[in-house]
């Protein structure tokens, strides 16, 4: 068990905190298997919430989904170069499936959903239709463009986009959010905190995105109570917010509550099947836990998803160490019970 505790300290010391911020700056990872998108309902643009995407790579025995949040967006970890088959489906609209080439530069999606009928008379639809419909064309170029550098790794580049953006339409708290999102990327802890509050501002505490990256940064910047307060409010706000959940169960894990940690972090892979982050993090749990088991599968998972980075070189040294003491353990209990 001591081989175990060292192989934890070791997981630590470059694990936990440099992570944190991962799961929600797109330009941290190598982004080159990542696609983002938002699903609107067609004619009045209301953005779709709570939709199932799933992507199948033509050719092979391989699919991937994701839940849009309150926004309608939604994102995709893990992808390879090839050819998709994307589809919705959601009650009331029209099945929608679309193929298409995903590529490293492939921009961020815009997925259209014609309804069957008439639209609900809906007022919180109708506020956030209100507020996408005012979004004026150059404001939304601007924006285009700077997710589309952002998802390209040009994080400072896409900053001077997001802000161009503003200019043409000052109230754009989805820009703002996005500079949060470029800012932690370039590790300006401060500046994306701002960022992320003026977003929460604007959108009047009603953008779940905005909370559960200003969760992450006050999770990095050691404010651990007001990280685990705004968490759950983004939780309340959506849900099924994978990164909200991943925020969460960070600030649970930090503070020593493993049980509750572990299962904020299996919702966020539930939400997120690819979230290789969500991964890593409940490795961690495990292991304080005392369940190299747990680790050893939690590490395997991590790997399917990013198995060649140089990130995983050092996570495939840990699984190693790991599995290496767990068969030394597993010797050593067959031993004492052979010679009691």
């Amino acid at each position: 068990m001591n081989r175990c505790r060292v192989v934890s300290y070791c997981f630590l010391t470059f694990l936990i905190l440099p992570l944190i911020c991962f799961a929600q700056s797109k330009g941290i990872q190598d982004l080159r298997g990542s696609l983002y998108g938002q699903v609107v309902i067609a004619g009045d643009s209301i953005p779709a919430a709570q939709v199932r995407v799933e992507l199948r790579l033509l050719g092979e025995n391989w699919t991937a989904t994701a839940l849009t949040n309150r926004d309608g967006e939604f994102s995709v970890e893990g992808l390879v170069s090839g050819t998709y088959i994307i589809t919705v489906n959601e009650q009331g609209c029209e099945p929608f499936e679309e193929t298409m080439q995903i590529d490293p530069g492939t921009a961020p999606l815009l997925l259209r959903l014609r309804r069957n009928g008439p639209p609900p008379a809906n007022r919180a639809a109708s506020t956030v239709s209100a507020h996408e419909l005012s979004i004026p064309e150059k404001a939304r170029k601007a924006f285009s463009k700077g997710c589309h550098l952002l998802g390209a790794g040009d994080s400072a580049g896409s900053i001077a986009e997001f802000q161009r953006a503003i200019r043409a339409f000052p109230a754009y708290y989805e820009a703002y959010y996005k500079i949060g999102i470029a800012e932690l990327d370039l590790q300006h802890g401060p500046a994306a905190e701002a960022a992320f509050r003026k977003s929460i501002e604007l959108s009047e505490g009603r953008y779940a995105p905005a909370q559960s990256g200003l969760s992450l940064v006050l999770c990095i910047e050691k404010q651990f109570a007001e990280a685990e307060a705004v968490a759950r409010v983004d939780l309340q706000l959506d849900p099924a917010d994978a990164t909200g959940h991943y925020a969460l169960a960070s600030v649970l894990f930090i503070t020593n509550r493993l049980a509750e940690a572990e299962q904020s972090a299996l919702q966020a892979i539930l939400h997120r099947p690819a979230f290789a982050e969500a991964y890593l993090l409940l490795a961690q749990i495990h292991q304080h836990q005392n369940n190299p088991v747990a680790v050893v599968a939690d590490l395997d998972a991590y790997l399917k998803l990013d198995p060649d980075s140089p990130r995983s070189a050092r996570v495939k040294a840990i699984r190693a160490e790991t599995q290496n003491a767990l068969a030394q353990q597993t010797s050593g209990a067959a031993l004492a019970r052979a010679n009691p």
